[in-house]
């Protein structure tokens, strides 16, 4: 046995070793280009955006000028949006006016730009994935999310930089290279809709739509200061595509979402109803109320929350801000209890495991030789590996994952939200994956250091994220502080299942009851 094992490792360093394209092709501003920045404009939220394009204060054309000017000065130093879509942009623009003063309102997002992750389809412009074999992949169709913000009125400037597959926790593919964060260049703006959140923090968009199957929403988030909302698996249809012309390559059937990142919560609250409900083309989509209720009174509201996870604590900058923010809500007249943590131990004890497993099965287990899944099992090299990779199997982790949304079902419904940290830290200095498989698995040997202690990257990052994605929860995060060295620090506000439009109403009140956070003013390099 010792022998097959050696053979096989042998077989697979040799022939598994990714050959990622060795010259990525980070964004260039064009040549002969004379930047004309608009502050003004570009502060601006999207929904006062909206607004001031219905009331003819602000033209279209002027607005989606300004942000591309932002983008020509800034997104060198960022590498955030990765495929502009600059002359439909402006002859939509145009469009738009002119419907304008004929009287005609498109609809919400009349003549607002907004930016989409690079999975989603936009007719006519490349999808790549991050994925090298996708590089060349040019749409025929818009994605159901790209149309229905069409639909709305809105205007796609451009696609947001990814790691391939959405598959880690920071920006950088073979394609198009790294992104950094605007608060910090040193720093990753997370992943994976790291490129939209980057690019929202640094006033390139207003809004941004990405996705979220372990955090890849709300971790961009948190590290950029911005507002972000993973809505309940489901309420919002997938759309998105994994294929090219050449090979079908992962098929996502549970845990993922797709939802807003934003400067605001009223933005979130606006493209909420736009992306959600049924369109009778994806059928796990259900048709459920998308109208937002009234705010309780604030002494009616009830808040759990903790910081505390087994095995990976927060840094104790993150533990202070926190206990900070609960504190002011408790002063405001929420009722605020702190979770025993043996309650929360029972509702994390298997959804760590079982995310693993169900993640493996319907996403990086699908691009896995049988041979190379034995070779994970043998040598321990993958926590999530499923073997042998049976139908049997299959129905054993979708149990067990029934039973823990059961257990989370009970638990949240003694409350109007879970307030919890999103990661253990601030943004991280950017780290260099030990290794990468099939251009897509990036592997970090190297620990991750939570106030000097070592912890394993992947935990350390997301351990506080994977539960709701596992249960289907819909979570807002938003900031609530940042530390000394002007880093911010985001909080999760967890609701029920299929109350979207309740949690988001909430998670503005305890946002503003906590006192507006002003995020730290981003860092440029050229200022």
């Amino acid at each position: 046995m010792k022998y097959v094992k050696w053979i096989l490792f042998s077989w697979f360093v040799f022939i598994v070793a990714g050959c990622a394209l060795s010259n990525p092709q980070s964004y260039v501003r064009p040549e002969n280009i004379r930047v004309k920045l608009n502050r003004d404009i570009v502060s601006l939220y999207a929904f006062e955006i909206a607004g001031k394009i219905r009331n003819r204060e602000l033209t279209s054309e002027e607005v989606v000028d300004a942000f591309f000017n932002q983008i020509y000065a800034y997104n060198p130093e960022l590498n955030a949006i990765v495929i502009l879509n600059e002359k439909e942009a402006r002859e939509r623009a145009i469009a738009a006016d002119k419907a304008m003063a004929r009287g005609e309102i498109w609809g919400p997002l009349h003549g607002v730009p907004v930016t989409v992750k690079d999975h989603f389809d936009v007719k006519g412009l490349r999808t790549t994935n991050g994925y090298p074999p996708m590089k060349d992949n040019v749409s025929n169709h818009n994605s159901i999310i790209v149309q229905r913000l069409k639909n709305a009125g809105a205007i796609i400037i451009g696609k947001t930089n990814m790691p391939p597959f959405g598959m880690d926790y920071q920006t950088d593919n073979p394609i198009f290279g790294r992104t950094n964060n605007p608060l910090d260049l040193q720093t990753t703006p997370g992943g994976s809709t790291g490129g939209g959140a980057a690019a929202v923090a640094a006033g390139l968009t207003p809004l941004e739509i990405g996705s979220d199957i372990g955090g890849s929403i709300r971790v961009p988030a948190h590290y950029c200061g911005i507002f972000g909302f993973k809505p309940t698996e489901n309420i919002v249809p997938d759309s998105i595509d994994y294929t090219s012309d050449k090979e079908a390559f992962i098929s996502r059937r549970h845990m993922l979402s797709v939802g807003p990142l934003a400067r605001s919560m009223q933005d979130l609250k606006l493209v909420f109803p736009i992306i959600a409900g049924s369109d009778y083309q994806d059928v796990n989509v259900p048709s459920v109320s998308l109208n937002f209720p009234q705010p309780k009174p604030v002494n009616t509201l009830r808040v759990a929350w903790t910081d505390y996870y087994p095995g990976v604590p927060v840094s104790n900058e993150t533990r202070n801000i926190i206990q900070s923010f609960v504190d002011n809500l408790r002063n405001k007249g929420v009722i605020v209890e702190r979770v025993p943590n043996k309650e929360l131990d029972a509702l994390v004890a298997d959804a760590h495991q079982t995310w693993l497993e169900l993640n493996y099965m319907e996403s990086r287990g699908l691009t896995h030789p049988s041979v190379y899944r034995l070779f994970l099992y043998l040598f321990n090299l993958d926590k999530g590996v499923v073997f042998p990779f049976s139908y049997e199997n299959y129905l054993k982790i979708l149990t067990k994952r029934d039973r823990i949304v059961s257990k989370m079902d009970r638990f949240l419904s003694k409350w109007d939200a879970f307030l919890y940290p999103v990661s253990s830290t601030p943004a991280f200095n950017h780290m260099t994956p030990t290794r990468i498989w099939w251009d897509v698995h990036r592997v970090y040997n190297q620990s991750f250091f939570i106030d000097d202690k070592p912890f394993e990257y992947d935990e350390a990052i997301g351990s506080r994220t994977w539960t709701f994605n596992l249960t289907g929860n819909p979570v807002v995060v938003f900031p609530i502080g940042q530390t000394k060295k002007g880093l911010p620090i985001g909080i999760q506000v967890i609701g029920q299942r299929w109350q979207d439009p309740r949690l988001l109403v909430t998670a503005e009140q305890l946002y503003n009851f906590a006192g507006s956070y002003n995020p730290p003013k981003p860092y440029f390099s050229n200022e």
